[in-house]
């Protein structure tokens, strides 16, 4: 019995749409799977036969599986949800770092409003005791509020920390889980030469949109459908089937708060300035634009007051005629001097050199960290760099 019998034909139909209707099967028990394509049987006409009357149709192949994905929208996806979720996690930061601010128990602003009110009704009755307590009491109260204010910072940087440390592991297995697909991928089309496994696409693609809401990513595709994944300024993240580690590392000039490293042995690169989108990008964002800004702002009107205070206080006099002395600590105690500089953890062993730093006039203070740098012997022994604008 030839090919193009009529048996052979009706058989060659049924095996066709038997292929269509479990195509249909699996998109319908895939309906709510993340991240799943619809697919589609491809058919197409067998070879005709020659017969004496010309060419005869000999039935109906599968000609593939197509896999129904648009590579632009799946592209913008990866981008708009990486957009989406910086916005998004450095709002939520901020929106807590305004309820502190904002708060009427906890801001600084009606703390020195009364601090000061008890000041205006010491000077109108400098004699009244109990005006005088009233001054104590207030300056108190107002030391609590900048205490809580400078706890509740330090315990939102170290939960930022604790963030970068969860979001880095994250990125870490959903690179090897890419690496991992690459490999099977790569295996499978092998195998089915001009057919894609589908399926394994579906899943990179999704674990791709997961990666996208951590980080910024660039997908290069390669052939075999393999992909290279590229993160910040051209790090690789995922190349073939290898994929890199990213971590949370102790800070290189801030021993309290951490940086983004790639980790090779006991080799870190530091690549923290190059993360750019996803939730890594709004921690970033949010630290170095606005807890960084608020922590120095904190401490700069917190220095003002308490410098400004103290030097107009020793201009007067107390209730026995002798001059006045410190309401709030001196701002310059030895370790109060210490405490403002931090050493590079790159710095050589050897050349602990201890560095400090006394403040005379609090009012030329700015918001700013500065970077202090020994490049060695020549035209500059030091260089003193303004982070906020790198001005030297």
């Amino acid at each position: 019995m030839g090919s193009g019998s009529l048996l052979n034909i009706g058989v060659s139909g049924l095996l066709a749409n038997q292929a269509a209707l479990r195509t249909v099967g699996h998109n319908i028990s895939n309906a709510d799977s993340p991240g799943y394509s619809r697919q589609s049987v491809e058919q197409a006409s067998t070879t005709p036969q020659f017969t004496g009357a010309g060419f005869e149709g000999t039935g109906v192949k599968v000609q593939g599986i197509r896999r129904i994905v648009d590579d632009f929208a799946v592209g913008q996806l990866r981008l708009d949800s990486s957009v989406y979720q910086e916005l998004q996690t450095f709002t939520d930061n901020i929106d807590q770092i305004d309820s502190l601010l904002a708060d009427t128990s906890t801001g600084l602003a009606p703390g020195i409003q009364q601090f000061f009110s008890s000041l205006h009704a010491a000077a109108d009755d400098p004699t009244s005791i109990p005006v005088r307590q009233l001054v104590i009491s207030e300056s108190e109260s107002l030391v609590q509020r900048f205490g809580t204010v400078q706890s509740r910072l330090e315990q939102h940087n170290d939960s930022l920390n604790q963030q970068l440390d969860t979001l880095a592991a994250d990125v870490t297995n959903i690179a090897r889980g890419i690496a991992a697909l690459n490999k099977n991928i790569v295996s499978a089309s092998a195998r089915g030469r001009d057919s894609n496994p589908n399926d394994l696409l579906d899943r990179r693609d999704e674990l791709l949109r997961e990666l996208s809401e951590l980080v910024s990513v660039n997908v290069v595709k390669k052939d075999s459908n393999a992909v290279d994944i590229f993160i910040g300024n051209g790090q690789g993240l995922v190349v073939g089937e290898e994929a890199s580690q990213l971590v949370a590392a102790s800070g290189e000039t801030d021993p309290f708060r951490k940086d983004l490293a790639f980790q090779n042995g006991n080799v870190q690169q530091t690549v923290t300035s190059l993360i750019t989108g996803g939730k890594l990008g709004g921690i970033l964002d949010f630290r170095d634009q606005i807890l960084d800004q608020t922590i120095n702002s904190v401490g700069r009107l917190a220095l003002t007051v308490a410098d400004q205070v103290n030097k107009q206080h020793a201009l007067g006099l107390d209730l026995d005629g002798l001059f006045g002395g410190l309401v709030f600590a001196d701002i310059n105690t030895p370790v109060n001097q210490r405490s403002r500089v931090y050493p590079d953890k790159d710095n050589r062993s050897g050349n602990e050199t201890q560095l400090s730093v006394s403040i005379t006039e609090t009012n030329q203070l700015t918001e700013s960290d500065y970077v202090l740098s020994f490049p060695g012997p020549g035209g500059q022994r030091y260089v003193l760099t303004r982070r906020e604008d790198a001005e030297v």
